[in-house]
């Protein structure tokens, strides 16, 4: 009986190391997922798509949805339970959206971004702002809150007539 008890408690201790490591260096955990045998990646993509995922998902959007835009702003947005976050911005008369979907084995997996009336900025650009973000993302353990707010930065700054750099199209001034 005292083995059963002592594989629980191993089990519950390698579930919170697990979760932790998930929470605070993805960028660490995805690596190492990436270079594992594909048997292996298959056992951790089931654990943490059934038990870990759905907790980190909640925590985006949680902190997705606890983001207050500033008085008069014309940037929203909004999370779905279905771990979902959309983006609308709203300058004039356009209105341009973005949506970042997260996998259910987040984030093991890249978070999806799509973009939709996009006309007001050409096409490259949107190109490069969304590696950018994917960047961020993927290699920087940012958030899905910073990736919305960087896209929102880069549209504050492109309707203003700040210059990009011509290289990366990063804003600057």
């Amino acid at each position: 009986e005292s083995l059963i008890v002592a594989s629980n408690a191993i089990e519950a201790a390698a579930f919170y190391v697990f979760r932790d490591l998930f929470e605070l260096v993805p960028v660490l955990m995805r690596s190492w997922w990436q270079q594992t045998d594909s048997v292996l990646q298959n056992r951790v993509e089931t654990f943490a798509s059934r038990t870990i995922s759905p907790q980190l998902i909640a925590k985006e959007l949680e902190r997705v949805q606890s983001w207050k835009p500033k008085p008069m702003d014309d940037f929203s947005l909004k999370a779905a339970s279905i771990g979902e976050v959309v983006a609308s911005y709203v300058k004039d008369e356009v209105e341009l959206q973005m949506t970042l979907k997260l996998s259910p084995a987040h984030p093991l997996k890249p978070v999806t971004v799509t973009m939709s009336h996009m006309k007001a900025v050409a096409e490259s650009m949107w190109r490069k702002w969304l590696l950018s973000m994917r960047s961020l993302l993927m290699t920087k353990d940012g958030t899905v809150l910073d990736a919305v707010l960087l896209w929102r930065d880069y549209l504050d700054r492109h309707f203003e007539g700040v210059d990009c750099c011509p290289i990366c199209y990063a804003i600057f001034h």
